[in-house]
């Protein structure tokens, strides 16, 4: 009861002061001026990978090296190399989301540019692929069509159809790779390092001056103990 009284009567001697300390720290937080945060944006888009036999384009492993090379953004992104250089590799990620499915990912400090240069890495990549994809595909074709042609003994009649079954069953079992998420949606493009408001501000500076206040009163009384 004593400590309570004494509170008590330190409050009310220092009354003004005990008003005065929140309420000013709020108005300090209210105006202070506070700079202007860049915010960084993180735009994703996901890719399946194929399937026709080329492990530098098939094998996630080899995709992810391929990825994080400059030699890759050199050549088939010159544009997007020209204008980041060795930050796009700092900035730009490519992770294995499950089994043949990867993520690629790069974070910036405009919306637009960060979606943009995540599309034209995934076009880049996509449009390599096809190009690899379609030369397995002719290769397979073109066997397909010589053994067609190619004038055989009854008694090799039946090997033939059989290679060219096979080669058929081969031909329906490749894919290429293909386009499970663009970066040009908005769920995936997230904003960060936003700012507290001016009225944020004030409610932690009233906090913070109750606080300073409340262990002003009773400091003394651990003072006193000891």
């Amino acid at each position: 009861m004593d400590v309570i009284r004494r509170l008590a009567e330190r409050i009310k001697k220092y009354i003004v002061i005990v008003i005065a300390i929140p309420v000013l720290l709020g108005i300090i937080g209210w105006l202070l001026p506070v700079g202007k945060e860049i915010s960084a944006y993180t735009a994703e888009s996901m890719i399946s990978l194929g399937d026709y036999g080329n492990a530098d384009m098939n094998e996630p492993s080899q995709v992810i090296t391929l990825l994080s090379n400059p030699a890759f953004y050199e050549k088939y992104t010159p544009t997007l190399w020209g204008k980041y250089q060795e930050e796009l590799l700092k900035n730009f990620h490519v992770a294995l989301e499950k089994d043949k499915i990867v993520q690629l990912s790069m974070t910036g400090t405009s919306q637009a540019d960060t979606v943009k240069a995540v599309n034209d890495i995934t076009n880049a990549f996509l449009k390599l692929d096809d190009h690899y994809y379609k030369q397995k595909e002719s290769i397979i074709l073109n066997s397909i069509q010589t053994l067609k042609d190619e004038k055989v003994s009854d008694d090799t009649k039946v090997s033939q159809q059989k290679f060219i079954y096979k080669l058929e069953t081969e031909k329906l079992a490749i894919k290429p790779a293909t386009l499970l998420q663009s970066a040009n949606d908005e769920a995936n493009t997230s904003a960060g390092n936003t700012t507290f408001s001016s009225k944020d501000r004030a409610v932690l500076g009233v906090l913070l001056g109750i606080t300073v206040v409340f262990f002003a009163l009773v400091f003394p009384e651990f003072v006193r103990r000891s």
